[in-house]
């Protein structure tokens, strides 16, 4: 079978993703000081910085921030870190991004955080309060799974 044009271009852009994604999941997005806001994006889950722990919010026994047991949940949290599962967890909101589905908040606290992911770019944070919040498929009407 002689291949096309276009079949080479295609294996040529999939060569190109492949080759990216490898060079994310090494990288590591050093967050020098506690930012205030949208700072970042880790394949499906979005960072803000913001100044306290949600209203009640409660703190929970866990280190992943996406639930569930597939590659793309593996978003997890690791060194000085607390997770806290405000009240609105799991509903749609509306953010500076858009419509987003509302995940953990974490406390990091004297030390330095590490947010990890097999298939992503690895944040490290410092002390200071973050949420996370999940990107919405206006299709489904539910959070995007990575």
């Amino acid at each position: 079978m002689t291949e096309t044009k276009e079949n080479t271009s295609v294996k040529d852009a999939i060569s190109e993703i492949e080759e990216s994604a490898a060079k994310a999941v090494n990288d590591v997005r050093y967050i020098e000081e506690h930012p205030s806001g949208p700072f970042g994006r880790q394949g499906d889950i979005y960072f803000d910085g913001i100044d306290e722990v949600p209203t009640g919010a409660v703190a929970v026994d866990t280190n992943q921030l996406a639930q569930g047991d597939t590659m793309g949940s593996r978003h997890v949290a690791t060194g000085d870190v607390l997770l806290y599962r405000p009240a609105d967890y799991g509903q749609v909101i509306s953010t500076t991004q858009g419509k987003c589905v509302r995940g953990f908040a974490m406390v990091v606290g004297g030390g330095r955080c590490r947010i990890e992911h097999p298939e992503h770019a690895t944040f490290d944070l410092p002390p200071g309060i973050y949420q996370t919040d999940h990107q919405f498929d206006p299709v489904t009407e539910t959070k995007v799974v990575d």
